[in-house]
């Protein structure tokens, strides 16, 4: 369904790690018990499906980036505005790429459109601002020849 792919896809690129600082890394919502300390992340949440997925498996997936940056570390949210922009560049790219991005879940994904941004905030929670975009992924099952 894709999961896996964009997770691959948003921690394996250099350039949205540079931006990141040390530490960075791209986390699925609920996977961590705790915020990474020294550096901006990612959290990608998966939205609810509205079909039967045992019928359509490779319909269309919506999911968000929320990107998150230490308060003590940085309050600049031209910071987070160019990593998102950078995703974006990342998932603009999937559709006409020769090497398809695929997940060890053995989905590849094929399309990634854009769908938003959100307004700036401030997470008290996590301690962070953050800033939210959205995105709709198709995918497709990878089948070994």
């Amino acid at each position: 369904m894709a999961r896996d792919a964009v997770w691959t896809l948003l921690n394996n690129d250099a350039q949205l790690a540079a931006l990141g600082g040390d530490g960075f890394k791209a986390i699925a919502q609920y996977s961590e018990d705790q915020r990474p300390e020294a550096a901006a992340f990612i959290v990608i949440c998966w939205r609810q499906t509205d079909f039967n997925e045992d019928i359509q498996a490779n319909a269309e997936r919506h999911f968000d980036l929320y990107v998150h940056i230490p308060v003590k570390v940085s309050t600049d949210f031209v910071r987070i505005e160019n990593m998102i922009d950078r995703c974006d560049e990342l998932f603009k790219a999937v559709e006409d790429s020769t090497d398809p991005v695929v997940g060890e879940d053995g989905w590849q994904l094929d399309y990634v459109g854009f769908e938003g941004r959100g307004l700036d905030f401030e997470d008290e929670g996590y301690q962070t601002i953050c800033k939210p975009a959205s995105y709709m992924a198709l995918a497709s099952k990878v089948i070994a020849p």
